[in-house]
């Protein structure tokens, strides 16, 4: 099925870029310095650090949303709806899935709750690594599945209908950097 609302291109960030985040969480989760996230429970295996919390992963916010913007803008060329709201960041994150990891159950990024989640509109994500077994981006609805790919960005809705799953990562790891596009809340 091919569903206009999965915007995906390749080469979105360079692999110098891949790298550097890669190398900076890895030098984080071994140091346990800062804030990460370890989850270990039923269908979700991974290490998250937030890129706006941590110290030692801010600097690489600008250059993230530099490579992001100009897909961000695209993506809303594509839904002119989207131009008429403003958005921001609340989320900003690196995901580290090990071997036999990744978030395995089905669940959409934009649910009932905190204002910052039940204002989510659009999720944005980039592989930063290649993997070869498993590892993809399962959408239930649309029957699709996306491939780790180095540098590949996805940018879907974040609603009940794009709900997906990372498939497990069979021999190795899978990075990604994601974050979700919120709409902003408006005075008066």
């Amino acid at each position: 099925m091919n569903d206009r609302s999965i915007y995906q291109v390749d080469d979105a960030f360079t692999q110098d870029l891949c790298e550097r985040i890669i190398a900076q969480a890895d030098t984080v989760r071994l140091l346990d310095d800062g804030p990460v996230q370890h989850n270990r429970e039923l269908n979700r295996l991974e290490d998250c650090i937030s890129l706006l919390d941590n110290p030692n992963m801010t600097d690489l916010v600008e250059p993230i949303e530099q490579q992001l913007q100009p897909h961000w803008e695209a993506y809303q060329q594509m839904f002119p709806v989207l131009k008429l709201a403003q958005f921001d960041h609340k989320l900003l994150k690196y995901n580290h899935a090990p071997r036999y990891g990744g978030i395995q159950f089905w669940h959409c990024e934009q649910r009932s709750g905190a204002e910052h989640v039940a204002s989510r509109a659009a999720v944005w994500m980039v592989y930063l690594n290649d993997v070869e077994l498993g590892g993809e981006t399962e959408f239930l609805y649309q029957q699709l599945r996306i491939q780790a790919k180095a540098g590949r960005l996805v940018i879907f809705p974040a609603t009940y209908t794009h709900t997906h799953r990372s498939a497990p990562v069979w021999d190795e790891r899978k990075d990604v950097v994601t974050g979700v596009f919120n709409f902003k809340f408006l005075e008066g």
